[in-house]
Order: structure tokens, then sequence, then C-alpha cells
């Protein structure tokens, strides 16, 4: 299972609540400032799984073992049901939005496409 945006930010919003609750803070103020780096230290848990999950990703890709060849696998396996006649590594803003269903079950084409959104490319 994938989790997307939206969802880190279902999660962590009561943990926001009494962040904002101890800050003595309005439950309207920004939850930018509270993710700004010298207010509390508080990372975007959102911007801190995409920071692991690519770093993962880039070591299984680049590993000589049996989880980096299924890693490639299901890569060009994703590549194969788009009918892409150019390679995976490749992925345009268009092709993004068209593969984010085939990503909920394939975790290597989740992390390409995040690592694709935040303008890293392999």
């Amino acid at each position: 299972m994938t989790l997307n945006e939206t969802d880190w930010e279902i999660i962590f919003s009561p943990v926001l609540q009494i962040i904002k609750k101890h800050l003595r803070v309005t439950k309207s103020f920004p939850t930018a400032a509270i993710f700004h780096e010298g207010m509390t230290g508080i990372d975007s848990p959102w911007q801190q799984s995409c920071a692991n999950l690519i770093s993962f990703f880039i070591q299984l890709v680049n590993g000589n073992n049996i989880t980096s060849v299924s890693t490639l696998l299901r890569l060009h396996q994703a590549q194969l049901k788009q009918l892409m006649t150019y390679l995976i590594w490749d992925l345009t803003r268009q092709d993004i939005v068209h593969m984010k269903t085939g990503s909920k079950s394939n975790l290597a084409l989740h992390s390409l496409i995040i690592a694709c959104s935040m303008e890293i490319h392999f």
C-alpha cells in the first residue's frame, strides 16, 4: 500500500492539533509555519517520507542483488503496461498522471513517480 500527500496530512492532522494547542496558537494558524525550518524543528511527514523512499529506491536500483533485479523488473512491467516506447526513466508530467493508478500496487513505480515529480531525474 502506498500513501499520497493527502493521506499523510489526514494521518498527521491530530498531531498538528496537539502541536498548535501546545504552542498556544489558533487552529487556523498556518501549518506551513509549523514546518518552517526555524520554527519548531518538525519536518513534514510527507516530505520526510518522500526523502526516505527516494533514498531507499536509489539504493535498490544501484544495488547488485535479487532485490535490485526485482525492482527493475517491476519498473519494466509498468513500462510495458503503459505501452511506453521510451525508457521509463524519462517520465513526463503527462506520464506521471497516467501512471499514478498503477503505482498503488507497485512500490518501485511509486518511488520513481515521486522522484520525477520532485525533479529528480535518473
